[in-house]
């Protein structure tokens, strides 16, 4: 709040930019508070049962914290309902968008059909986890040797999400440095 304080205290050369600031700092503050009593009930709703004991779990992983960990629970809400990690995955858009006709068959990339929340979620926590992980490191680096670095992410994630459904299924906790 030091920073705001500056801000505040700062000469401006005409009132209209006084003005101006003035509001910017009004609104950031406002924001601010309202994430912060976001983040207060996200706590307190991790605390209460359903949430408990999945949340142990998924926090267990590296790279999945408080709010990460509410957000792949609250997206996925009941693991069993994925009879396949393929289903899953196609849940999370881990799949690649395929244009085929006849005998022409173009491979696209990653899916737009996607759980974007989960998705995106599961690669924050993806970078994180081969920065901490050695095996999941170990998986990147070969990954990374034959397609660039977004690609590689990609495919760490899908793994992320293969563990998650792992250990949710079975009650374990994460294991650091596996290699499959």
């Amino acid at each position: 709040m030091k920073f705001i304080k500056k801000l505040q205290d700062l000469e401006c050369v005409s009132e209209t930019l006084k003005l101006t600031l003035n509001y910017a700092i009004d609104e950031y503050v406002q924001i601010r508070n309202i994430q912060k009593k976001i983040t207060v009930s996200i706590r307190e709703l991790a605390k209460q049962e359903p949430f408990t004991g999945v949340q142990k779990i998924l926090q267990s992983i590296d790279g999945v914290g408080l709010i990460s960990g509410m957000v792949i629970q609250t997206e996925i809400m009941d693991i069993n309902r994925f009879k396949t990690l393929d289903s899953l995955c196609d849940y999370a858009g881990f799949v690649p968008d395929i244009y085929s006709s006849n005998d022409k068959m173009v491979i696209r990339g990653i899916s737009p059909r996607a759980n974007e929340f989960l998705r995106e979620t599961i690669i924050e926590s993806s970078w994180v986890l081969i920065r901490k992980d050695p095996a999941m490191l170990m998986k990147y680096n070969k990954y990374r040797s034959r397609m660039n670095g977004n690609k590689a992410i990609i495919r760490i994630g899908k793994h992320l999400l293969s563990r998650i459904r792992h250990l949710w299924k079975n009650g374990d906790l994460y294991v650091r440095g596996i290699v499959e």
